[in-house]
């Protein structure tokens, strides 16, 4: 069964995939460690990302990966 938690994690993932962090750290023992979950938007649109998601209004929003901000879809509104 999938909780709420997880499914409002996959949709912001989702959602914020196109903004994620592409950086690889290295650590002091020599391995290597690339987060998933490091996103480069500013928090007012990870808020509303999170806001859309749990009111379900989501459906009607994309990302606008040119400005890394939420937009309506055409006829979203």
């Amino acid at each position: 069964m999938i909780t709420h938690t997880a499914l409002n994690d996959w949709f912001t993932h989702a959602m914020l995939h196109h903004q994620r962090l592409n950086v690889t750290l290295h650590s002091r023992d020599g391995g290597t460690y690339r987060p998933r979950e490091w996103f480069d938007v500013e928090l007012d649109t990870a808020r509303q990302v999170v806001t859309r998601i749990v009111d379900r209004s989501i459906a009607r929003c994309r990302m606008d990966n040119t400005i890394g901000r939420l937009v309506l879809k055409k006829g979203g509104e």
